[in-house]
């Protein structure tokens, strides 16, 4: 873009035998008339190309911008519902191990840092707008001598997943206090609402010892209760497209990418348990709403041609190591429902975005 912006900026043209500057500046020949004339023409076009320098300062500062400010500029600037009726695939992943906990507080808490950076004189409303796309609601602040408290004002149902969920956006919560009041601050949920809590409640203190990871159930708990929020998916609920991809961003670039992927594979098994034998089309929609994919849907086949799912990514999560770890999950379900191997089809669109299909051996 910078370049093709460059071609096209054409600052000047030389004239043979004018004694005319190439860039522009007044002619050397001298005559009053000729002065006025040349002068009156390089204010024209120096006025003319002010608003395509100011243009190309804007495209340098947005080439500046980490990955993390981009999706945080655009989950600040834009207008995603964010409605979730479970635990999302980033809370599922950061509770498989304390290693996976600490991880995702870790990296939300430098989310929360550049989140305080990147809001300006918005103060803690960007701290609000952040978690309503993460599927919290609004917040309630309520700042105390010793403590603050930040509390969601969703009302989703329980699941049998236990409190803790939220180790990223309690990363999140401590990184945004710790940046704004220049100390190091924690943020612990005390109570969540998949734990069966009224809400999900996050208490902010001056750190004076180091964080316990929170406390993971077994990996079975883990998986059913992934299922169980897959399968409340329907009409009405997605994941944020841009939450969904900054949240998982760590386990992209990381080791844990295989385990994860290992792990949205089981999900996808206990699905086909839970789905029964004619409902694969509602789960591959639920599943789809539930990663904040463009669409999946089933493509019927024809005549001798077998049925396949179709993926499309946006242009937030079109990432090859989102679309392997939430492809796996397509893969677990289908291997398991129709007792096949799965054949796997995955390219980029005319718009550089992913799509994947999907096609069973066995139908």
């Amino acid at each position: 873009m910078l370049n093709s912006w460059r071609g096209s900026a054409v600052v000047g043209k030389s004239y043979v035998g004018t004694g005319r500057h190439k860039y522009g500046r007044r002619s050397i020949v001298d005559t009053e008339k000729k002065r006025m004339i040349n002068s009156t023409a390089v204010h024209a076009r120096r006025n003319a190309f002010a608003p395509r320098r100011e243009h190309m300062k804007l495209l340098l500062r947005r080439e500046e911008r980490s990955l993390e400010e981009i999706l945080i500029d655009e989950i600040l600037g834009g207008a995603g519902n964010g409605r979730r009726c479970g635990p999302g695939i980033h809370e599922i992943l950061y509770s498989a191990s304390p290693a996976m906990n600490a991880l995702g507080y870790g990296r939300g808490f430098y989310i929360g840092g550049v989140l305080y950076s990147r809001g300006g004189r918005r103060g803690i409303r960007v701290l609000d707008t952040m978690l309503a796309r993460a599927g919290m609601g609004g917040l309630l602040y309520y700042p105390f001598r010793e403590l603050a408290v930040v509390k969601s004002t969703s009302q989703a149902r329980a699941f049998p997943a236990g409190p803790g969920l939220h180790s990223y956006e309690a990363g999140v919560i401590a990184g945004y206090f710790s940046a704004s009041t220049s100390r190091m601050m924690s943020a612990e949920e005390s109570e969540c609402r998949y734990g069966g809590g009224t809400a999900c409640r996050f208490e902010i203190k001056r750190v004076t010892a180091e964080r316990h990871s929170s406390e993971c159930i077994s990996p079975y708990e883990l998986v059913g209760a992934a299922a169980a929020s897959v399968m409340t998916c329907g009409d009405g609920c997605s994941a944020d497209e841009e939450y969904s991809i900054l949240s998982v961003m760590p386990l992209l670039r990381s080791e844990a990418l295989e385990g994860a992927s290992g792990l949205s594979f089981a999900v996808g098994s206990k699905l086909a348990e839970m789905a029964g034998e004619n409902d694969w089309e509602t789960v591959i929609d639920s599943a789809a709403r539930f990663f904040g994919l463009k669409h999946g849907k089933v493509i019927k086949g024809v005549g001798n041609k077998k049925s396949s799912v179709l993926l499309r990514y946006g242009p937030c999560n079109s990432d090859e190591a989102f679309v392997d770890i939430s492809s796996a999950m397509f893969v677990g379900f289908l291997s398991k429902a129709f007792g096949s191997k799965v054949r796997m089809r995955k390219w980029l669109d005319a718009k550089g975005r992913y799509a994947v299909r999907l096609t069973t051996q066995n139908q």
